[in-house]
């Protein structure tokens, strides 16, 4: 029995000398770098459909590690959130707009301004640096992650707001391992941090990767959100990101330049067709909608012509995959004027065609907003008329914003509705958008008129006013 008493006594005090072996190691590996681990404030622009002046800014916050000695931070992609491009009229018609006045606080020291990098989307991880090279040193990350299933990491990150985002340390269990595509770690996601970022340490206390959220959706206010996530918490080993902090990725503007466009529908030319024409050896692409106003139309190309070869270059199309290859030639043209061999009325031709810019997008069309009248409006593009089926030569504007219980909002007007008439003028463009709103400021009528098309119906809607005196 007492031999018993003694191994029981044994064991609880080895148990209490590994626990505070490993208690103070970790404590001084935390000491070691928790200045390392740095609080990045930023400020987002609000992009909303129902605000038609777009100069609110919310600041955020987030947690970021500087990784190099020249002040290289890396933190989440979501500093810099994923373009929204719906195709809905509903949605939002606006690119995501680059973090600013971006500053980082490291332990016990102010804040110093830094710049925007870059981003990668795929590893949701971002980068910005410091404008200042930093006197403390960075993370240096282990290359071996020594994680397995049911072993223990470290997490460093920020609290919230209402915690003065104090450096919080939380003991993460390793759940379950993925190996492909690329190899990351799950661990559960309870704790109420102030983002999904953060440092992961090994229990031997080395920083072998990083702690971000599983969730796709970088764009998702979950965050900033103090609710915990039932998804789990993926843990990235520093081999995954390791190249990223030697060559940071470098955010680049979208170009302005546009692809070259040739304005038609267009279809496989098939065998059954061949034979139908009575050329068996005949390949190509049917042209079967010239488009108004078109490079095509302009060429004098015709619905039912069959286009053989562009520049030399044979055209063949049996399915409709194949009409990739003919779109990718026509978008990769260097010059505009080019020549196609056509077959039309049982004979070859040449037509020499001038192509065009790809027709600018709802993202880059103009917009002409009123905020007494809590509406924006933008020009009719191509990609706009097709997706709602309209006739191509459709004339008007449509609604691209309504503020919400402003004056329009309370009318009935909705985002996507066209408008035809504003009291009774007919609306071309935006220039006469313009007229009829200066004319109505000027003369402040009790209401006025909209003559709009929403779906398939046309309707009337009368704006209460309320100038005041």
């Amino acid at each position: 029995m007492t031999k018993i008493i003694r191994i029981t006594i044994y064991l609880i005090l080895l148990f209490y000398t590994v626990v505070s072996a490993d208690t103070n190691d970790w404590q001084k590996a935390i000491a070691n770098i928790r200045d390392k681990v740095v609080l990045i404030e930023y400020y987002e622009q609000i992009i909303s459909s129902e605000s038609i002046v777009e100069k609110s800014r919310i600041k955020r916050q987030l947690s970021g590690l500087l990784v190099n000695e020249s002040g290289l931070i890396i933190t989440s992609s979501s500093i810099f959130k994923a373009s929204l491009e719906f195709t809905s009229a509903a949605s939002i018609f606006s690119r995501a707009q680059k973090p600013t006045n971006i500053r980082v606080k490291f332990q016990d020291k102010d804040y110093q301004p830094a710049d925007f990098i870059g981003k990668d989307d795929d590893k949701k991880l971002a980068f910005i640096k410091l404008k200042e090279k930093p006197e403390i040193l960075p993370i240096h990350f282990s290359d071996k992650p020594d994680l397995n299933l049911g072993s223990m990491a470290l997490v460093i990150q920020h609290l919230n707001k209402r915690y003065d985002y104090e450096i919080m340390v939380n003991e993460r269990l390793i759940n379950a391992i993925i190996t492909k595509p690329t190899k990351k770690y799950l661990c559960e996601n309870t704790s109420m941090s102030l983002c999904r970022f953060g440092l992961v340490l090994n229990i031997k206390g080395k920083a072998v990767g990083i702690m971000r959220s599983s969730t796709n959706m970088n764009f998702s206010p979950i965050e900033f959100s103090d609710v915990p996530s039932a998804s789990p918490a993926e843990i990235i080993p520093y081999s995954t990101f390791k190249e990223l902090i030697a060559n940071p990725p470098v955010y680049k503007e979208k170009e302005t330049a546009r692809k070259k466009w040739l304005g038609i529908y267009m279809q496989p030319f098939t065998r059954d067709m061949a034979e139908y024409y009575n050329k068996t050896e005949l390949e190509g692409v049917l042209i079967n909608t010239i488009l108004k106003d078109s490079p095509a139309q302009k060429a004098g190309l015709m619905s039912g012509d069959i286009v053989t070869s562009i520049n030399d270059i044979k055209i063949s199309a049996e399915q409709i995959n194949d009409l990739k290859v003919f779109r990718k030639l026509i978008r990769g043209q260097k010059v505009a004027r080019v020549t196609f061999k056509i077959f039309r009325n049982g004979k070859y031709m040449e037509i020499e065609v001038n192509l065009g810019e790809t027709p600018i997008s709802q993202f880059l069309a103009d917009e002409v907003s009123n905020s007494t009248f809590g509406l924006s409006v933008k020009e009719l593009t191509q990609d706009i008329i097709l997706a709602k089926q309209l006739d191509l030569d459709t004339d008007g504007v449509w609604v691209s914003k309504v503020e919400r219980a402003g004056w329009a909002d309370v009318a009935g007007l909705r985002i996507g509705d066209l408008i035809l008439k504003i009291n009774d003028q007919t609306i071309n463009d935006l220039e006469d958008v313009k007229i009829n709103f200066n004319l109505i400021e000027k003369e402040k009528p009790g209401y006025f008129s909209l003559f709009i098309k929403r779906q398939t119906e046309t309707r009337f809607l009368f704006i209460k006013t309320n100038f005041e005196d």
